[in-house]
């Protein structure tokens, strides 16, 4: 027969787990959690415009950088919905979900014009626009 060791166990695991989160860091997830720094990723006709054409592309994206969904604490079918929940309806407490969901694409969308603005005032900066 053979002895088990319990902390040599809890120390393989250790480093397995260890490992494999290493792993899975160094690759791009799918559906990222958490916002990771991304590579400016110049598209095809971005080479072409001339600064007049990307500060306008700028001015564009700028308004979807604005949140247009209001706090948790501010939102008032918030307090409505956790109302009618507790005293009508359990239904009501979807809105909380659903609330959720919207925020969480709404964070998505200002990253996305974010990471493009950043994009657009890269290639500015290179090309050295309004220095005179």
């Amino acid at each position: 027969m053979f002895t088990v060791y319990p902390k040599a166990i809890s120390l393989l695991c250790v480093l397995f787990f260890g490992i494999a989160a290493g792993n899975l860091s160094a690759a791009q997830p799918t559906f990222p959690l958490y916002p990771h720094p991304d590579r400016f990723v110049i598209n095809e006709g971005d080479d072409a415009k001339t600064c007049l054409d990307l500060d306008r592309e700028i001015a564009m994206l700028e308004r979807r950088t604005y949140s247009y969904k209001p706090p948790f604490y501010e939102d008032p079918f918030h307090g409505g919905s956790i109302w009618i929940g507790t005293l009508y309806s359990p239904a009501a407490y979807g809105y909380l979900a659903y609330s959720g969901a919207a925020e969480y694409t709404e964070h998505a969308r200002i990253l996305e014009a974010r990471r493009r603005i950043a994009v657009l005032r890269q290639i500015k900066a290179y090309r050295r626009c309004y220095e005179d």
